[in-house]
């Protein structure tokens, strides 16, 4: 089967696999306590991805040390984004076309 131009079987190395994780932060002073993004196994998770992409170019990143500029230039070369839930996903707005997007929730969030 052909996907995009390219067989299935066909290895690819060109693809960017970006891993956008977060720190924990005070969303507003009246609110109560820490607002908690963050993926607490980032090591099982950047191996799992590599498990299911071994063939892509894969990177984990953080955007809080990265200027505003900065950010839509590294999700402009981005092919598939994986991050937690958040404001912060307004990046989607950059991703290339054919690009794809995984957002997951923190633990408890269902709860909120």
């Amino acid at each position: 089967m052909v996907k995009y131009g390219y067989p299935d079987d066909e290895k690819l190395s060109d693809k960017q696999v970006t891993l956008l994780i977060r720190n924990s932060y005070i969303a507003h002073p009246r609110a109560s306590g820490e607002v908690d993004r963050t993926v607490h196994d980032n090591s099982q998770t950047e191996a799992a991805l590599r498990l299911r992409y071994p063939n892509d170019d894969q990177s984990t990143i953080s955007f809080e040390d990265k200027t505003f500029a900065e950010q839509p230039a590294i999700i402009r070369k981005t092919d598939l984004l994986v991050t937690v839930h958040g404001a912060g996903n307004v990046h989607v707005l950059f991703l290339p076309l054919n690009s794809s997007f995984i957002e997951f929730y923190p633990n408890g969030f269902e709860g909120r």
